[in-house]
């Protein structure tokens, strides 16, 4: 096996606009207190056709692997067949700097970069630390964690998972076909949508905030301060509510349930699902509490399973019958169609992308 180390260091001042795209390996961004961006490459394997491209024009810098099998590349994950040449990237860059990071397959890690970063990648797990201004992950097959982000975060993905610890977001967008979304911090506005998954959010509310959480197949839970007060909406055709803080029940029919938590006012939370469960709990109770031990103690407020039960007092079926609901196309169906020759590359991912948003 062959391995080719290429090291390059540029001069650009406190700040830098630095382009990292890669096929196959790892991408690790850094963030230092140097006025200068340096990228290490190393290229191993037998591919003779790969080449590593890094250069710099102003404070822009940017280093891209090329390959001219870069499609087959696509494929060969697509199959899960391995590759013959990765390329592994190191890069430092200046801690005002932003980032912008593309990989097909490989885990990529960006820490300590304060002026935005947005990352794409089709089969990589992302891990963003202690990021500040516009932030932007998307990912095909991997999950997505962030720790001490600060700024705004949008983050898709279809078969992973979003995680989000100690971050201060003034706003999130998150959206995943088939898996859960968990933010916990200081989150000003929420957009959460999940096809098949669910939705924890831990946080303070702000008290002019939106909190919106869509689901097909998958509950929200908000653990929030005990004072927490807010306004609750909540639709759906099997729709659970349990609220463990005070609150006064405004409407309560079949699909619809509407009320105010601690007398109300302040932060708006709305709920959005087919066949899910809205859990508003308190932030500060000790250890996860199952549901059953609060069974008792708590007000679970299931809809009427019809119009015509909420007019006769009829119970709503247990959530373990609620009817599963499927995805509505699968990836499977994309790949085929391109092997046939009937989408090219881009398209597919383009479609495989557009995966994560729920149907109407």
């Amino acid at each position: 096996m062959i391995e080719e180390r290429i090291e390059r260091t540029f001069e650009t001042g406190a700040t830098a606009e630095v382009e990292i795209s890669n096929v196959v390996g790892s991408i690790e961004v850094q963030g230092w207190d140097q006025p200068e961006v340096q990228i290490i490459a190393v290229k191993r394997g037998n591919d003779g056709d790969a080449t590593v491209e890094i250069g710099s024009a102003g404070k822009r810098v940017w280093a891209r692997t090329h390959t001219a099998r870069r499609f087959q590349h696509l494929f060969r994950w697509l199959r899960r067949n391995n590759e013959d040449v990765t390329v592994d990237y190191t890069v430092c860059v200046p801690h005002a700097s932003t980032v912008s990071v593309n990989g097909i397959s490989g885990p990529i890690h960006i820490a300590e970069v304060h002026q935005g970063a947005s990352v794409d990648s089709v089969d990589g797990h992302i891990l963003l630390e202690d990021l500040a201004g516009e932030i932007a992950a998307n990912t095909v097959e991997s999950s997505v964690e962030g720790d001490g982000l600060a700024g705004t975060l949008d983050v898709e993905t279809i078969a992973g998972y979003v995680e989000l610890s100690d971050s201060q977001l003034s706003r999130l967008h998150a959206k995943s076909v088939d898996g859960s979304i968990r933010a916990a911090g200081q989150i000003d506005n929420l957009l959460a949508e999940a096809v098949n998954g669910t939705v924890h959010l831990t946080s303070s509310l702000n008290p002019e905030g939106r909190y919106v959480v869509k689901t097909v197949n998958g509950r929200f839970r908000l653990a929030v301060p005990d004072e927490t007060a807010c306004e609750v909406r909540a639709a759906g055709m099997n729709l659970t509510v349990r609220c463990d803080l005070p609150h006064r029940i405004e409407e309560k029919r079949w699909g619809r349930w509407a009320g105010q938590v601690n007398d109300g006012g302040g932060a708006q939370v709305e709920f959005d699902t087919v066949n899910g469960k809205l859990i508003i709990t308190s932030a500060e109770a000790r250890g996860e509490t199952t549901e059953e031990s609060q069974a008792t103690a708590t007000s679970e407020e299931p809809m009427p399973a019809t119009p015509e039960a909420a007019d006769h007092g009829e119970a709503v079926p247990p959530e373990d019958e609620a009817p599963e609901v499927p995805s509505a196309i699968t990836r499977m169906d994309i790949l085929k169609a391109v092997e046939r020759g009937e989408i090219d590359v881009e398209d597919a991912l383009e479609k495989l992308q557009r995966l994560n948003e729920p149907a109407e």
